[in-house]
């Protein structure tokens, strides 16, 4: 794999991957309460059907309008096929963190050539705003649409 015009062995870059994602999540980890974390620990990953990937998105937002994106593909086995952590200064709305992360989820996908695709996300305003059809005509609306198209391209 080609990372940062450096050529990396697969395994390696998906050691880098887990480690980066690691340091982008202790900050969260730690300062949530007791109670969140232990809600946050019930949540546990399910595989999809053979021969489909899963993809896992989640955001860190702050209020000084800097977020954080996590994005993991999974084939029905649990193995990690892929990774992204990125951030992102001026978005100071959670809910357009959270359409954020679900358009690079999907940027991720088409630019892999994922074809069967589960995407789960824990904003429920944006999973429901993405299965709908009709325009969003929300605040991050247009998010939504550009989503969508990328989506729809896919070959399922």
């Amino acid at each position: 794999m080609v990372f940062g015009g450096k050529l990396f062995h697969p395994a390696l870059m998906v050691q880098i991957t887990m480690e980066s994602m690691e340091t982008f999540c202790k900050p969260a980890i730690s300062s949530l309460g007791s109670k969140s974390l232990s809600r946050q620990t019930q949540h546990l990953w399910r595989r999809p059907p053979e021969g489909v990937s899963k993809l896992n998105w989640a955001t860190l937002h702050k209020e000084t309008g800097t977020m954080g994106v996590r994005v993991i593909i999974r084939n029905s086995e649990g193995l990690v096929l892929s990774s992204l952590c990125s951030t992102l200064s001026f978005i100071t709305d959670p809910v357009i963190a959270e359409a954020v992360a679900a358009w690079k989820a999907a940027n991720l996908c088409q630019a892999l050539g994922f074809q069967r695709v589960i995407l789960e996300g824990d904003a429920l305003a944006i999973v429901q705003a993405l299965q709908q059809t009709m325009p969003s005509w929300c605040k991050y609306g247009q998010i939504i649409a550009d989503t969508r198209t990328i989506l729809n391209s896919l070959p399922f």
